[in-house]
């Protein structure tokens, strides 16, 4: 190897570095290659080089990386309320019956909408804006539905003409965040249909329509004989977190914070 220095001094030992060669002295000091280097060392050289240079961009992009987190904006009937309890009751006993998880009763307003954790105070400051501005309401619930996915297999329609409220609410927080360039909406349907969903699940033909007869069944039964479950006052919607992720599974799903409707006699 080449290994020169002007005064010729003489090299004591060649060890090897994490990060290529390197030759020391006997006073401990590292010394350049020399440019008489053979094209062997060179090549070892310029890999190490590369090496290093390529491990500092990786861990400086992953450094970079922010998490991305679902969303879905939720109306719920009070928990301690007639409607809602019958319908916590129903929900649980159709997933008893058909092997699936239960979860809390609600109306989507909004579903699903995708931010980065640094932007979710902006978000959230948005969507008080819009509930400022909006006044409580009632929502009407009409008989049980059959869906054709996992999310929508049984549930309760809203009617679009008796609950203009609700639409007026759900166009104005689509409005708001698919305004905002940090967000990234995909709605789950084209057009709005709010409903209040009794049963998540995978069932096919004959049975979805078999825990829709069963669904109607409950109601009729708490509602003495009529297979509509009613309505219930809006006062707030609320945020949750609801990471997907290809699974249909609703554990990892979990309350945010609500944003009280304030509005007085106000349009939305």
């Amino acid at each position: 190897l080449g290994l020169a220095r002007s005064g010729g001094v003489k090299w004591k030992r060649i060890r090897r570095e994490l990060w290529g060669w390197r030759w020391v002295n006997k006073h401990n000091r590292t010394w350049a290659y020399s440019s008489t280097t053979t094209t062997t060392t060179s090549t070892t050289v310029s890999l190490s080089l590369s090496s290093v240079s390529v491990s500092s961009r990786v861990r400086m992009m992953m450094g970079k990386q922010k998490h991305r987190r679902q969303y879905s904006l939720w109306i719920r009937p009070q928990e301690k309320s007639e409607v809602g309890e019958n319908l916590h009751g129903m929900i649980n006993i159709l997933a008893t019956r058909h092997n699936t998880e239960a979860f809390d009763p609600h109306v989507t307003l909004l579903s699903v909408f995708e931010i980065e954790d640094d932007d979710l105070e902006s978000v959230e400051d948005s969507l008080r804006g819009v509930a400022s501005s909006s006044r409580p309401f009632d929502i009407v619930l009409g008989s049980p539905e059959c869906g054709s996915s996992f999310w929508q297999c049984i549930f309760l329609l809203c009617p679009l003409q008796r609950n203009a409220e609700l639409v007026r609410l759900h166009d104005a927080v689509r409005r708001c965040l698919v305004a905002d360039p940090k967000v990234e909406v995909s709605l789950a349907n084209k057009t709005y249909m709010p409903h209040l969903s009794l049963l998540y699940s995978d069932l096919v033909g004959g049975e979805r329509e078999s825990a829709r007869g069963e669904a109607e069944e409950l109601l009729k039964g708490q509602a003495g004989g009529d297979a509509r479950c009613g309505s219930f006052q809006v006062g707030e919607f609320e945020l949750y977190e609801t990471p997907m992720g290809g699974t249909n599974t609703t554990k990892a799903w979990r309350r945010v914070r609500g944003y009280p409707l304030r509005g007085q006699g106000a349009q939305v």
